[in-house]
């Protein structure tokens, strides 16, 4: 089983590229991957890191540091606007292939549960 959280940039914007990101978080490694990451935020001197809130020095810092945890990451990236309407949708139908979803949380908050099945 596994946890996917979800996040969009750029998606307002007229120009550049609008990315679609989706953690993936094994069940079993989710307390340890929290933990990591609220040790990191507080070594880092943040309550709450946010991409958008931070330079890229700090992106950096904290990017060195979380890439020690267990999960995994799939990025679609479509340029901005997209071309196609409903771009969002048809990248989660590629970046979604997993059976066994305990659960999905957009922008931090959860969405959908499952059975496992």
């Amino acid at each position: 089983m596994v946890f996917i959280f979800v996040d969009e940039s750029g998606i307002h914007k007229q120009t550049g590229y609008a990315v679609l990101a989706l953690v993936y978080v094994p069940f079993e490694a989710l307390a340890a991957v929290e933990a990591a990451v609220m040790e990191i935020e507080q070594g880092l001197g943040v309550a709450a890191f946010h991409w958008s809130d931070q330079r890229w020095k700090f992106r950096k810092r904290f990017l060195e540091r979380v890439c020690t945890c267990e999960f995994s990451v799939k990025l679609a990236v479509c340029p901005n606007p997209p071309r196609e309407a409903q771009w969002r949708e048809r990248a989660l139908q590629h970046l979604v292939v997993e059976k066994h979803i305990a659960r999905v949380a957009i922008d931090g908050r959860s969405r959908v549960g499952t059975s496992g099945d």
